[in-house]
């Protein structure tokens, strides 16, 4: 079996329409172990209230609370560094309305498209995790509590940014 190069999801945000490819799974095994460096330490303490609790409910409001909480303990460095691992060109690509096909995307895209929008850009990073690490549907071992358990993470984070990750 040879890797095809990964599924194809396409995403549109305002004017522009985004194609993103599923990452090789050995260079997103790399980019799982430099973002869990910067996201787990914040959800790790959330996660240190709940060994004694089985409540599902309890385990996604701490995990949501914590992603909030990110707002505080992340800085601009490590922020960065998260968007730069998710935004790799390689697997991007996007054409605008007058765009007939797709076009490589580069930095300097990205800044041009960007500018003066950051949390839409980090709408853009979230896609990508998305895309790229939260899709559980061929997964035969990911158990299915933890599968619920995200979903509704997903839903508490597109509930709090509202319909700029919808879609």
């Amino acid at each position: 079996m040879l890797f095809d190069g990964g599924k194809i999801t396409k995403w549109t945000q305002g004017e522009i329409e985004f194609s993103i490819r599923q990452m090789n799974p050995f260079k997103a095994m790399k980019v799982l172990g430099e973002l869990q460096k910067i996201v787990l330490p914040v959800i790790g303490g959330a996660a240190k209230g709940l060994r004694d609790s089985s409540e599902q409910s309890e385990m996604v409001e701490a995990v949501a609370g914590a992603l909030s909480q990110m707002a505080t303990t992340l800085d601009g460095d490590k922020l960065e560094k998260a968007c730069n691992l998710l935004l790799d060109t390689d697997y991007l690509a996007f054409k605008t309305k007058e765009d007939k096909n797709f076009k490589s995307l580069d930095m300097d895209d990205l800044a041009a498209i960007y500018t003066g929008r950051p949390w839409d850009l980090l709408a853009l990073c979230y896609k990508i995790f998305e895309v790229n690490f939260l899709d559980f549907s061929k997964s035969c071992s990911v158990p299915i509590g933890i599968r619920n358990a995200v979903n509704e993470i997903r839903r508490t984070i597109l509930a709090a940014v509202g319909n700029t990750l919808e879609e």
